[in-house]
């Protein structure tokens, strides 16, 4: 399963280089065209333009200085007009790519499991004592493109805003706090997480719903893109006990209670910018109206 769907490249960037004596060769492109990063041997590199690069840098900082699991930063420079920063490979596997192998040759293994459950958990406590971090510029409305959904969907708009206000109010008593915003086993490892660059100031919760409804968004069949790997109930009912135990540690509402609110904002974001794949965006949208909308007429 691809969570996160690869992003199209953009040839001004370079495909691989050498810095210091160290290859590096570029595995992406990120949104908005002016970055990439690029893999070498036990490091990743950040190379952009100096605002974006610079932003890039000032919030990995500051997710490392309010004890989120992230990548240690190695160092920074200058190449060819564009600002750079590298920071540690995490330790291998990727839970994406590992989930994916084990449900090849059986189906997910408790253990690599209870370990994406070790690694949100310490997300989520560090998300719960920093609070927002990043002020209030996006609200979940922007931040899970129920906004985007809108536009695309402006037949089904009315009915889409009525029913986020309900999941808006629903979702109140939780804390507002940094959102990943794309959080999933594509962007987890062991010791830590990547790719922050979706982040909004949104409610509790959303994060650790995302982590396990992905999948929810994938079809199985005839797709250009599908499911390739899925959780079994207990393990579903495994990853919220625990986190449930982090929020109530808090005083603050078990997720899992509205875990159906945050999967609304989930399919929300999955269903936007899916016109190259039409086949799949159809069937996200019929997922969506079925499932959040038509349920309310």
């Amino acid at each position: 399963m691809s969570e996160r769907l690869e992003s199209r490249y953009d040839e001004s960037m370079p495909e691989q280089f050498t810095l210091d004596g160290r290859s590096f060769a570029r595995i992406v492109i990120q949104r908005g065209g002016d970055s990439a990063v690029y893999q070498g041997e036990g490091e990743y590199l950040r190379l952009g333009s100096p605002e974006r690069i610079a932003a890039f840098r000032a919030r990995h900082e500051l997710l490392a200085s309010n004890g989120f699991p992230v990548a240690s930063i190695l160092r920074g420079g200058t190449l060819d007009g564009r600002d750079y920063y590298t920071e540690k490979a995490l330790t291998e596997p990727k839970f994406g790519a590992a989930f994916r192998d084990e449900w090849e040759a059986g189906g997910v293994s408790t253990e690599m499991f209870a370990s994406y459950i070790a690694i949100t958990s310490a997300y989520t406590e560090a998300q719960l004592t920093s609070g927002p971090l990043l002020g209030a510029n996006s609200s979940l409305y922007e931040g899970a493109h129920v906004d985007w959904l809108c536009a695309e969907l402006p037949d089904d708009a009315l009915r889409i805003r009525d029913a986020f206000k309900r999941v808006e109010e629903r979702l109140a008593p939780y804390p507002v706090v940094a959102c990943h915003g794309d959080y999933n086993p594509q962007n987890a490892f062991p010791d830590g997480v990547i790719d922050f660059e979706d982040m909004f100031s949104g409610p509790a919760g959303y994060d650790q719903a995302t982590g396990i409804t992905s999948l929810d968004f994938f079809p199985d069949g005839d797709f250009e893109y599908t499911a390739r790997y899925r959780f079994s109930d207990t393990q579903k009912q495994a990853y919220w006990d625990a986190i449930d135990r982090v929020f109530t540690a808090h005083s603050l509402p078990a997720p899992s209670a509205n875990s159906e609110d945050f999967a609304f904002c989930r399919a929300a974001w999955s269903a936007v910018r899916m016109h190259q794949w039409p086949k799949l965006q159809a069937w996200r949208y019929q997922t969506f109206r079925e499932r959040f909308l038509d349920v309310l007429d």
